[in-house]
């Protein structure tokens, strides 16, 4: 992950960096046995697809789950309204999906989705941990 993402992330999503390291109660480590998708996505059809829709074309719900006493209540989302040819459609994402973490870390804003999804455009890919039919999924994507 180059330097550039890596600072966008954190700043939008908000983690901290005391002592020169992320806030690790963000992390998400993904479990071991998850099924993992991995693919190709057009850069240009990904850009396309901001003018056939916007970033914040997706609309998400929170679902909360408690997850662990350490951690509190983590937020997940439920991804609805996601229309063909969006920045969301472009990377496999479905109505009905629930996003657990983003690049391996929580979102704790779900209004940052929107900005991550425009941050990718000048990044080299990314990752999505995800439950479709309440089976855990990761997808991987790297733009071409």
């Amino acid at each position: 992950m180059n330097k550039f993402l890596l600072l966008s992330f954190f700043l939008v999503f908000g983690c901290s960096f005391g002592g020169g390291t992320p806030d690790l109660r963000t992390e998400r480590a993904a479990p071991a046995d998850i099924a993992t998708i991995e693919f190709p996505v057009s850069r240009k059809t990904y850009t396309d697809s901001f003018i056939i829709s916007s970033a914040s074309s997706v609309r998400l719900v929170p679902v909360t789950r408690g997850i662990t006493e350490s951690l509190g209540n983590i937020p997940e989302y439920r991804l609805f309204s996601i229309a063909a040819g969006s920045p969301a459609d472009c990377l496999t994402l479905k109505n009905g999906d629930v996003l657990v973490a983003v690049n391996g870390f929580y979102l704790y804003d779900m209004n940052k989705f929107s900005q991550y999804l425009t941050l990718l455009r000048g990044q080299n890919g990314g990752s999505f941990e995800i439950r479709r039919e309440n089976r855990p999924m990761m997808i991987k994507f790297y733009f071409q």
